[in-house]
């Protein structure tokens, strides 16, 4: 139990640096200019494409930021601390892995609007998604916490 403990905590760190990581890829490439961006010709598709997709990222933002984390609150009560303790670790993988899923939407939309317009909107969302992960921090800590896993437990793990 203790290795399948490690072993999701260590998936858990990678996905939420991978979520960071896309944060900081969005904000080198704009300004380093690696990608051209829509905002330089003056077109009305552009305009409305641009509307559009602020639009999407907006929706996104405001959709899946409350909804990974009251969905995974409600699973940890519902779904995760019913089982025995090697089905909760499994269980709580998965629903970690989407709530930080769920996260990484919004972060992938306002990249994208970002890089495509050189848009605020963009910057925003993916900001707002960012805040919202420093309450999903992958700790080992967190884990065991919301486990419920006894301080006998704790001890022997760490």
């Amino acid at each position: 139990m203790k290795q399948r403990i490690h072993q999701t905590h260590q998936l858990l760190s990678s996905c939420y640096l991978l979520l960071w990581f896309t944060y900081l890829f969005a904000l080198a490439a704009y300004l380093l200019q690696l990608f051209p961006t829509i905002a330089e010709t003056t077109e009305a598709d552009a305009v409305r494409l641009r509307y559009l997709t602020e639009s999407v990222t907006i929706l996104c933002t405001a959709l899946c930021i409350p909804l990974s984390l009251k969905l995974f609150a409600w699973a940890l009560s519902h779904r995760i601390n019913t089982l025995s303790t090697i089905e909760a670790v499994k269980r709580y993988r998965c629903w970690s892995l989407l709530r930080l899923l769920l996260l990484w939407i919004p972060i992938l939309a306002g990249s994208v609007t970002y890089l495509l317009f050189s848009s605020l909107t963009g910057i925003l969302c993916m900001s707002i998604a960012l805040v919202a992960t420093l309450f999903c921090r992958p700790t080992m800590k967190n884990i065991l916490r919301e486990l419920h896993l006894s301080a006998e437990e704790e001890e022997q793990i760490a």
